[in-house]
């Protein structure tokens, strides 16, 4: 198989599935390929790497999926499953009747997904915080030391200690700017792994 016909054969699996803008799943693909080809010798070898389609097809309708989606499609398709058997009063007895065991559990499960979550964005949060805090405190530095010209109260010592700290937080705004860009970048794929772990368990249960 060729990188033009892996790709066409993912374009018609993914239309067939009503995946949303399947051309630029294509695209993100092609450019794997094209990475992968460079990294490994060749075309033939980047494909033989890749995840077969219906991988892909699958891993991509679960990712366009919310948690709770993928949950309440789980519960509605086993209630179909209890009807279709004749079995839909007992199904709906045994979760009645388990409810004190699985609500809780359902609801210790979701506090701590959103718990997970909000420390994540708290994380990134808190380093971009501290960017825009040494900026902002290296802008108040040079401020006061323009202040302290006009001002008689200030000693020449003074404004150029203010003007010098003030520079020297700037340049460690510059410095760690893209470092911390990095790293948020880094957290924020780590939790979109960490979620679609999740989905791809809940959908396999």
């Amino acid at each position: 198989m060729t990188k033009s016909e892996y790709l066409k054969a993912l374009d018609e699996k993914l239309r067939a599935a009503k995946v949303d803008n399947p051309e630029e799943i294509i695209e993100y693909y092609s450019d794997i390929i094209d990475d992968k080809a460079e990294e490994l010798g060749g075309e033939e070898n980047a494909l033989a790497s890749m995840e077969d389609i219906d991988t892909v097809v699958k891993n991509t309708v679960i990712g366009k999926k919310t948690i709770k989606s993928l949950l309440c499609e789980k519960i509605e398709r086993s209630r179909s499953k209890a009807r279709e058997d004749g079995k839909g009063g007992i199904w709906l007895f045994i979760c009645v009747i388990s409810a004190p065991f699985w609500v809780p559990l359902l609801f210790a499960f979701l506090i701590a997904a959103v718990a997970v979550y909000l420390a994540f964005w708290a994380v990134i949060a808190s380093f971009f915080a501290c960017e825009a805090a040494f900026g902002f405190a290296g802008i108040m530095g040079i401020f006061g030391a323009l202040k302290g010209i006009f001002d008689a109260g200030i000693t020449a010592p003074s404004v150029i200690a203010y003007f010098g700290v003030g520079l020297i937080l700037i340049g460690f705004s510059v410095i760690l700017w893209r470092p911390v860009f990095l790293l948020g970048r880094l957290l924020t794929g780590f939790l979109k792994k960490i979620i679609t772990a999740v989905k791809k368990k809940i959908a396999n249960i």
